[in-house]
């Protein structure tokens, strides 16, 4: 009994589901597993460059959110596990948001999390409070740690990408190259795309704030 308790110590989320289905077990029952509270941190840690805390789009052509929760669960988790091109679009989503210690739980719990908040009641008359139906939230602590003349650069950045840079360029995921790296390139194409400097300075502001 002693070393089964020790064993149990170290089993993963995978391994609980795993052990509910076997014992018919409700995995509801169980908190902690692909909970909102879990989804709302790893929004915010993986999702929230792009997707913005509002999940309107931080950057142009990433689709609003909230258009996106008509599809069941397991489509919604295969795409941010596979990743995602939007027809229309020059951005892609790589695969798990770039971040590649993301798991199906995790997924799922980020689904869950979505689906909490647009459905979350609001607070007063005519005062949403669900990031997805939020106009123009603010940044909340630990959403953004960029400060206000940071995030401003990151916008603008964003804009000047999609008016200069994606009618060439597909968007890769910025984290792919270090911001040393993004400098390098920056600085290169700055003269080949006819970019000033201030627009030069907002694109790499975007492209490292997406690291």
């Amino acid at each position: 009994m002693t070393t089964f308790l020790h064993r149990a110590m170290w089993l993963s989320a995978s391994d609980v589901r795993a052990l509910a289905v076997a014992f018919g077990l409700a995995i509801f029952s169980m908190p902690g597993v692909g909970s909102a509270s879990d989804g709302k941190a790893l929004y915010e840690s993986t999702c929230v460059a792009c997707h913005g805390p509002a999940g309107k789009g931080a950057i142009p052509g990433v689709p609003d959110l909230a258009t996106r929760l008509s599809k069941p669960d397991a489509q919604l988790v295969t795409n941010i596990l596979n990743g995602v091109q939007t027809p229309g679009s020059p951005m892609a989503m790589p695969a798990k948001g770039g971040n590649p210690a993301l798991t199906a739980e995790d997924a799922q719990a980020i689904v869950t999390y979505l689906r909490s908040t647009a459905a979350a009641p609001s607070a007063g008359k005519g005062t949403p409070t669900s990031p997805l139906a939020a106009s123009s939230p603010a940044p909340s602590d630990g959403v953004l740690s960029m400060g206000t003349a940071q995030t401003n650069a990151f916008a603008r950045g964003a804009q000047a990408w999609a008016d200069t840079c994606a009618r060439c360029h597909a968007m890769r995921d910025p984290k792919t190259e270090s911001d040393r790296n993004w400098q390098v390139v920056v600085t290169h194409m700055r003269l080949r795309a006819g970019l000033d400097g201030a627009h030069a300075d907002d694109i790499l502001a975007f492209l490292q704030g997406s690291n």
